[in-house]
């Protein structure tokens, strides 16, 4: 695989897999990055927790009961105990044996196959934050990933922090609906290597800054052959998709 910046730079439009298939598997399963894989995608979307004991896990929500036979805040139980739940039965019974992943098992399916794009939460201090990125950063590191992966927040003031510490990290703003700035000038003040927004949001004023200003940038969740045309009418890099 070449590096993700010279990826983007030379591919004209690609797809990217929310939470993985989620369209067809459990949401942030090692199930559903397979089938998002097989599917042919070039990139890969997870969410990232930390749990009780400081494990890295692949899961949205900031509570269980969503997407798990479990109760409670994630953050509250060790990985140990989360690794017993049934992450899979809400969505059918044949994925009941479907569990949550560690970070280390997501990139042990990915590394080598797709890009990652690794949506980041924020905890409750920026301080935090940084120090649980720095796991996340190991990790990615250790396993040479880093080139080939993206780290896509909400929180800007996180993103621009990162770039302070990982100069050389590549990142995707995420457009906060309050947020009536253009993708250049929310790039500019936390220095993010992208932009992404709903497909809502996926405006011609948005599309023509883009353009002008050369932002690799992409619309979720676009889950429909008609939402596929409506992307790429507008003119984006990749387009995020339950349904790859």
């Amino acid at each position: 695989m070449i590096p993700l910046a010279e990826f983007v730079r030379t591919t004209d439009f690609f797809l990217i897999a929310h939470r993985g298939a989620s369209g067809s598997a459990p949401e942030n399963t090692i199930e559903a990055i397979e089938l998002a894989i097989d599917a042919g995608v070039a990139m890969v979307e997870i969410d990232v927790q930390s749990t009780l004991d400081g494990q890295v896990v692949v899961f949205h929500d900031d509570e269980l009961e969503r997407t798990t036979d479990g109760r409670g805040a994630i953050n509250a139980m060790s990985y140990e105990q989360l690794r017993t739940l049934d992450a899979g039965s809400w969505f059918g019974s044949q994925f009941a044996n479907a569990r949550i992943p560690l970070l280390s098992d997501a990139i042990d399916v990915i590394q080598n196959r797709v890009y990652l794009n690794l949506e980041l939460k924020a905890h409750s201090t920026l301080d935090q934050s940084m120090t649980w990125f720095a796991h996340i950063h190991r990790q990615l590191d250790d396993r040479s990933m880093l080139p080939y992966t993206v780290f896509s927040s909400f929180h800007h003031d996180l993103l621009h922090q990162l770039k302070v510490v990982y100069p050389s990290l590549h990142t995707c703003a995420l457009h906060v609906p309050s947020d009536e700035r253009l993708p250049s000038a929310i790039l500019a003040s936390c220095n993010a290597s992208a932009y992404g927004c709903s497909l809502r949001e996926a405006t011609a004023v948005v599309a023509e800054d883009c353009r002008v200003h050369s932002i690799p940038w992409g619309v979720y969740n676009a889950n429909t052959p008609e939402h596929i045309h409506q992307a790429r009418s507008l003119g984006v890099t990749a387009a995020v998709t339950n349904n790859p």
